[in-house]
C-alpha cells in the first residue's frame, strides 16, 4: 500500500471514528487533544494525528473489523496500513 493511500484510509477512519461519539470521546481523552485540536489536525491532514488514529482503533480487534468494513479495507490491509504510516516505527523484531 503506498503512503499516499494510507493517508487517505486513514482520514476515513477518521470520520469511521467521529461517527462513534463514545469511542470519539475516548480518543480525545487518552491522547489528551481537544475538539478544537482534533478541527486543527483534521484541516492540516496531520500526519502523526492519522497515524495516532489508526493506533487507536488497532487496540480492539471489533473496532479494527468495523472500521476496516466502513473504509472498504480487508483487516489485514487496515494493519498493512498502519505499518505504513508507521514507517520503521512500526517494525518489531521480537
Amino acid at each position: 500500500m503506498k503512503k499516499e493511500l494510507a493517508q487517505e484510509k486513514a482520514i476515513a477512519a477518521l470520520v469511521w471514528l467521529s461517527s462513534h461519539p463514545d469511542l470519539t470521546d475516548q480518543f480525545l481523552g487518552a491522547s489528551g487533544l481537544s475538539v478544537a485540536d482534533l478541527r486543527h489536525a483534521v484541516a492540516t491532514a496531520d500526519e502523526g494525528f492519522l497515524t495516532a488514529v489508526v493506533e487507536f482503533i488497532s487496540q480492539n480487534d471489533a473496532w479494527v473489523l468495523e472500521a476496516a468494513q466502513s473504509i472498504h479495507l480487508t483487516p489485514d490491509e487496515f494493519v498493512t496500513m498502519r505499518h505504513v504510516l508507521l514507517g520503521s516505527a512500526g517494525m518489531h523484531w521480537t
